[in-house]
């Protein structure tokens, strides 16, 4: 894949974004570059049919299908859509309904799957690494397995000491889990467990391990915001709903990442907070295409 994606971008979007589900999604391609949107496969397809791909700068080299229920797309409709643009990457963002899908369910074949949650640290981890000249996991070969594509992305090397992380965490098995992933990027860690008061100063970053963010631990949640003070804290949610994430940050979380997670989208939201990072802000804009 070459680098066009960043100097003429153009991205096909097929799904509704406007979903509750999406909306931080959205944000993430909107900064990445100007968008078509169309509804289904078929608009898609009419679409590419008026584009020529071989001096069309509008021709996409990434297409978004963004999954709102199980089902939505068919195998045969994503087959269809591969053969009209067999050279761009297609890129599955599936909504919070198709959360067990993989384990249920029949998905169709992608080149890169996030789930709604997942997708706002990843897609920007992977547009970085196509930034800094680094062949993103969907540049990939379509064959690579699951295990190759985590072995690619493991590209975070160890630091000098760059300070504490504070870990709220029920079971001391995750607390280990967390402090190691911190000691990856340099940073000390420290496990606070529920109920005990913070016994160090100089706290960056505050890690809260949870289930879903119900009444009991969002109270948790608001107290122990109040005793990191300026540290902003990382909520982990066990398959969050919408709004299980929302109350999370209502009650002060920084960012929420999904359980189970991929060790790169822990690191790149410390990498992210640490440094001060705010996400990036949509500047592209945007094309709605309606059935005719």
């Amino acid at each position: 894949m070459n680098r066009s994606l960043i100097s003429q971008p153009t991205l096909l979007v097929i799904g509704d974004l406007n979903r509750a589900d999406f909306w931080q999604a959205a944000e993430t391609l909107r900064s990445a570059a100007p968008l078509v949107v169309v509804a289904d496969v078929d608009q898609a397809l009419a679409w590419l049919a008026e584009c020529d791909s071989a001096v069309d700068p509008a021709w996409p080299e990434l297409i978004v299908v963004a999954q709102s229920w199980p089902g939505q797309f068919t195998a045969e409709a994503i087959g269809r859509l591969r053969r009209a643009a067999p050279l761009a990457r297609l890129l599955a963002l599936a909504g919070t309904w198709c959360d067990g899908e993989s384990r249920t369910g029949n998905p169709w074949p992608a080149d890169f799957r996030a789930s709604w949650h997942q997708w706002p640290v990843r897609f920007q981890h992977e547009l970085a690494r196509l930034v800094g000249g680094n062949c993103p996991v969907w540049g990939l070969p379509i064959t690579a397995a699951d295990d190759e594509r985590l072995l690619w992305t493991a590209d975070f090397e160890a630091r000098p000491s760059r300070g504490l992380v504070a870990i709220h965490a029920p079971q001391r098995d995750m607390a280990q889990w967390l402090a190691d992933a911190c000691g990856q990027v340099g940073c000390a860690a420290v496990w606070l467990e529920p109920g005990r008061a913070v016994p160090a100063t100089g706290i960056l970053v505050g890690i809260w391990d949870a289930t879903c963010c119900n009444e009991r631990e969002t109270a948790e949640l608001r107290g122990w915001v109040a005793m990191l003070g300026e540290a902003p804290i990382v909520a982990l949610l066990d398959f969050p709903r919408v709004e299980d994430c929302q109350r999370a940050r209502s009650a002060g979380a920084a960012a929420v990442l999904s359980k189970p997670l991929l060790l790169n989208d822990l690191h790149e939201e410390l990498e992210r907070l640490l440094t001060g990072q705010s996400r990036p802000v949509a500047t592209a804009g945007e094309t709605r295409l309606t059935a005719r």
